[in-house]
């Protein structure tokens, strides 16, 4: 009995490894290109639940310190704003020191009053201090001014703070009421010593001094818990850099491939390629008859 082939199946047969060989050479190609043999779920169905979970902890480390940044925005625009304050109480206890002197005259006296209104509306400027339109020492009701022209505190008691970390948070409103008029009314100190230069009464000044410096200790220490915030946020910056660096090498680990590896795989199924075509090319040359034969 003659066997003869069939041309049409021999056809359809290198056909077929001809496209195996395509699509081998195609995901061998994307391989190298992308790093990684992890193109679709199904490549690793038991590694994207973790991959997942890695991806989003990195986007969390990333919310971390953006949050931070607009903390530290906050804190530092608090921060020069007190250190404005101190200076400014600073200058108030320098000129009381000076007038409180019988040295100086009236006219001396009415010129610093002058003076010290001056530095009273520059504090309540300064305790009116705004980022982005909100208002920093005004608690949570940061949409309006923290004091009224006067130096009454319109603000809010109530703070809030801001996640800088998986259960970390730093506060980043202040409560003006307690920061200006704590244990001393810095507004109010400062009245009194205008009043006293008016008045050219230089006891009355000299009976500012020890007010004016329980100001500048108030003050200052409302400066130090600003910057120990501001430790805080650095510290939560530092630990979400770290953690997301980590995780984004974990994940690499997970998906990478070796280059020279991916390369070498890659040349040989182009070869693999080039020899298939040539034998598809050189069965699709030849003549039915020869089958026939």
């Amino acid at each position: 009995m003659i066997v003869r082939n069939n041309p049409l199946f021999s056809a359809q047969q290198s056909a077929a490894r001809l496209a195996s060989v395509r699509a081998r050479l195609d995901r061998a190609s994307s391989v190298a290109i992308s790093g990684t043999d992890l193109q679709r779920p199904s490549d690793a169905a038991g590694l994207w639940s973790n991959l997942h979970g890695l991806a989003a902890g990195i986007g969390d480390q990333q919310t971390w310190v953006e949050n931070a940044g607009r903390a530290r925005q906050v804190l530092d625009t608090a921060d020069a704003a007190l250190g404005s304050v101190t200076d400014l109480v600073n200058r108030a206890r320098e000129r009381a020191v000076q007038l409180s002197s019988d040295t100086y005259s009236d006219d001396e006296r009415s010129a610093a009053a002058i003076e010290i209104r001056s530095l009273r509306e520059d504090l309540l400027g300064l305790a009116n201090t705004k980022l982005a339109g909100r208002s920093v020492f005004a608690g949570d009701a940061f949409d309006g001014a923290a004091f009224d022209a006067t130096g009454a505190y319109v603000g809010a008691a109530a703070t809030s703070a801001t996640l800088v970390g998986d259960q970390q948070a730093v506060e980043t409103t202040f409560d003006g009421s307690s920061v200006f008029q704590g244990g001393v009314d810095v507004f109010q100190v400062l009245t009194d010593l205008e009043a006293a230069l008016v008045a050219n009464d230089p006891d009355a000044v000299a009976a500012t001094l020890d007010p004016l410096e329980a100001a500048r200790a108030q003050v200052v220490a409302a400066r130090q818990e600003v910057g120990y915030r501001g430790m805080r946020v650095d510290d939560a910056v530092a630990v979400a850099t770290n953690l997301a660096l980590l995780l984004e090498g974990r994940l690499t680990d997970s998906t990478s491939v070796d280059p020279t590896e991916a390369l070498t795989q890659l040349a040989q199924l182009q070869v693999s390629y080039q020899s298939a075509l040539q034998v598809t090319a050189a069965g699709s040359s030849t003549k039915l008859f020869d089958f026939l034969r």
